[in-house]
């Protein structure tokens, strides 16, 4: 029952008064660094593994050049000659 009537307990309190204990501590294991994440960190499916994002960064700078990412983020690239060179 309630502590205030009209207003429900929070259903994390509830389930304690109910069963005497919090619910469970819940995370995942970043497969690559060993990290703990939970909530609402956002995690990446790589190969079937869950990954964070620095990991996944850290993959896609290990396979991809610079260049690569610009041309598929649509930056621009210039010489440093023919950046001088301009008027």
């Amino acid at each position: 029952m309630p502590r205030f009537p009209g207003i429900p307990d929070h259903p994390e309190i509830a389930r304690a008064l109910r069963t005497g204990y919090p619910r469970p501590y819940r995370y995942v294991l970043c497969a690559d660094c060993g990290g703990e994440f939970s909530g609402d960190h956002t995690m990446y499916i790589s190969g079937g593994d869950l990954i964070c994002g620095k990991c996944l960064l850290d993959q896609i700078l290990e396979n991809y050049d610079a260049d690569d990412l610009a041309e598929a983020l649509g930056v621009e690239s210039t010489a440093v000659r023919d950046y001088l060179e301009e008027p």
